[in-house]
């Protein structure tokens, strides 16, 4: 009581009064500050249907994030089927891929074998044709009715080429074409409408070219060049006739070899293989010289 009486009675009471209310009004603006601004303070003094208001304010804004939330959630799903379509595509592309390609290996092989028979076959039937043409000159052929309507009785055939053939009887000497010749000699000659047209027109060429040559040696009165062009004629004749010669010489030994060491292909297949290559190469080059000697003895100038 002392105390009490001495700070309301002294100076220094005052001091401490004024401390006290000082220390008071400080502390309830500190409370007036939390409940005016601290929103969990501040809901205690809400009335119910601010609270409601407030409540369906944020129930509103959580709607429209679960809205938000399950359109990402839709467009990331679709996306996921996209995707996953997308590799199926790429899987079955890649498969598909690989069966193409396995395929074009199969058509690729097929395509060489093909050739291969092809090439193959086109040999036999050119050796065959050069064999059956070659062997034919000088024959006695049965007597000969031609689609035009001739009668050739027993001709010798002087020489057959990819045109026709040439045959010696009673009248003379006569050319047939292969179109005219009956369909027996056709299949054994083994003429053909390709090569035939292709040597008519050689022949027809080289006739035209040979005769200007000619007209104009004779125009311009060069008959010194003309002497020395048909030495030359004749020398090539020559020299084509001992060519062919050495090639059926040659074809000859190596079809006798062929026919030694065909009974026993597999310990000389390389021979035979070597043999065959040989005699259709020198086959291929007898049919060509014999097709320019007959070229150039067709030019000859007499």
């Amino acid at each position: 009581m002392r105390l009490l009486d001495d700070l309301l009675t002294s100076y220094r009471g005052a001091g401490v009064i004024g401390t006290c209310l000082a220390f008071f009004i400080l502390v309830s603006m500190v409370g007036l500050s939390l409940f005016a601004f601290d929103p969990s303070l501040n809901g205690m003094w809400e009335s119910g249907s601010a609270m409601v208001a407030r409540q369906q304010r944020e129930i509103g804004v959580l709607s429209r994030q679960v809205e938000q939330a399950q359109e990402k959630y839709d467009v990331y799903r679709e996306s996921k089927k996209f995707r996953d379509a997308v590799k199926a595509n790429t899987l079955r592309q890649e498969s598909t891929d690989t069966r193409l390609k396995e395929v074009d290996e199969q058509i690729a092989k097929l395509d060489a074998k093909r050739a291969a028979l092809k090439e193959s076959h086109e040999g036999y039937v050119a050796a065959y044709r050069k064999q059956a043409r070659g062997q034919a000159k000088g024959e006695i052929l049965p007597t000969i009715v031609t689609k035009d309507g001739r009668t050739l009785e027993n001709p010798q055939v002087v020489e057959v080429n990819p045109a026709g053939i040439q045959l010696r009887y009673a009248n003379g000497i006569v050319r047939v074409s292969a179109k005219d010749l009956p369909e027996e000699m056709w299949e054994r000659f083994q003429f053909d409408d390709e090569e035939m047209a292709a040597f008519i027109d050689r022949e027809e060429n080289l006739a035209e070219n040979y005769e200007k040559g000619v007209e104009k040696a004779l125009a311009e009165g060069k008959e010194d060049k003309l002497k020395e062009k048909k030495a030359l004629h004749e020398a090539k004749i020559q020299q084509l006739e001992g060519d062919i010669a050495a090639l059926k010489d040659r074809v000859r030994v190596a079809a006798q070899q062929y026919a030694r060491l065909r009974p026993n292909p597999t310990g000389n297949y390389r021979t035979l293989v070597s043999l065959i290559r040989q005699v259709d190469s020198d086959e291929k080059a007898i049919r060509k010289a014999e097709l320019e000697l007959a070229r150039l003895k067709a030019l000859r100038v007499h």
